[in-house]
């Protein structure tokens, strides 16, 4: 299926009624027509050229601009001044996907282990990893003392001990969520030396009370993004993914705090439901309106050459259901063509099958599969 916004070669059928055969040589001919979403306009790149005069008789080519591309529905068509000679139609959907090559900037992410790749195990985020990256401080960089007394009473070496062996025993790993042993850390406090401040980009506090020199316990300054589980402490990764870093004045973090663990530029931008599946646009969207919705209507005399003045009947089925009037009448275009503003109720299924019916004239069905 074709992406919005990208060029296309679209390819149609010439055939000579008549002689009920294609028709080759007639590209001069033609005059083209493309309707983009309901609008009818000449195409960029008129005429079009025929494929294979020998081997590919009567099949015609043209190459659709990007801006041409920039729509939900699309349809080459249009008449032949020759006598006998009618241009089958040819309707395109557009679909909004990445152009960019996978786990490239502005493409889909991937799962795996090389460079710019989310590494996954057992469904999930591997903290196991991201926990053993070491934290240095850079020159003149330091901590305050007002984020907390540590239990941990060792030596600290430049540049190799790492942030989760400053942290008592009592946090662990399940389930991809960081879980801690209240029991342990309630007995923690957390002292403001004098004149020690936190600067503005580390984040606002949903803690509104004032500290106590010597009382104020660290649980009482986590914001509310972090709630408890059955007596343990459980992180919300898929609130605390979108919070923002900004970094104050003179303030820089140390390199080796993501020296190995990077995700794409568009990562944030993801929709990920409960079970882990990432949602993508498609080209119909379930229980959403659509308008302009194009179509074709032949004659039954011969079933091929356009139905042109008629008062078309447009049903619907949802979901194997009984057909039922559309909310909105089809209105004709031009050469057989007609449109119909689908309405969201038109569309709130699944599987959604359209029926189209007028006096002397095929009826033309279709099928769209919606996408959530």
């Amino acid at each position: 299926m074709p992406s919005y916004g990208q060029t296309v070669t679209l390819q149609f059928v010439a055939w000579d009624t008549s002689a009920n055969a294609p028709k080759t040589g007639d590209a001069a001919n033609f005059t083209l027509k493309w309707v983009k979403d309901g609008t009818a306009a000449t195409p960029t790149n008129v005429p079009a050229t025929e494929v294979d005069t020998t081997n590919a008789k009567g099949i015609y080519k043209i190459v659709m601009t990007a801006t041409e591309c920039q729509c939900q529905v699309g349809t080459i068509c249009g008449v032949s001044s020759t006598a006998n000679i009618v241009i089958l139609p040819l309707t395109v959907t557009f679909e909004n996907l990445p152009t960019a090559a996978l786990a490239a900037s502005g493409g889909l992410p991937t799962v795996g282990t090389g460079s710019g790749q989310i590494n996954l195990t057992s469904g999930g985020v591997d903290l196991q990893t991201i926990k053993t990256q070491s934290v240095t401080a850079s020159g003149g960089v330091t901590f305050p003392a007002s984020i907390g007394t540590s239990t941990y009473t060792g030596t600290d070496t430049s540049g190799t001990t790492t942030l989760l062996s400053r942290i008592p025993g009592a946090i662990t790993l399940n389930a991809g969520m960081v879980e801690v042993d209240l029991q342990t850390i309630k007995g923690q406090s957390v002292t403001c030396a004098a004149g020690v401040t936190f600067p503005a980009s580390i984040g606002t506090s949903t803690y509104a009370g004032a500290d106590t020199a010597g009382t104020t316990t660290l649980l009482t300054r986590i914001p509310g993004i972090i709630t408890l589980n059955s007596g343990n402490v459980a992180c919300d990764l898929q609130t605390i993914k979108t919070q923002a870093v900004t970094a104050a004045a003179g303030v820089t973090f140390p390199a080796s705090i993501q020296a190995t663990t990077t995700f794409p530029a568009n990562f944030s931008s993801l929709s990920i439901d409960s079970n882990g599946r990432v949602k993508i646009q498609g080209g119909i969207t379930k229980n959403a309106a659509l308008s302009g919705f194009e179509f074709y209507m032949a004659l039954s005399s011969d079933h091929v050459s356009p139905a042109t003045g008629k008062s078309v009947t447009a049903t619907v089925s949802l979901n194997g259901g009984t057909f039922a009037g559309t909310t909105n009448s089809p209105v004709e275009i031009a050469n057989g063509w007609y449109k119909v503003d689908l309405a969201a109720a038109d569309l709130n299924g699944n599987v959604v099958a359209l029926s189209f019916a007028a006096t002397s004239c095929d009826t033309t069905q279709v099928t769209i599969l919606t996408q959530p």
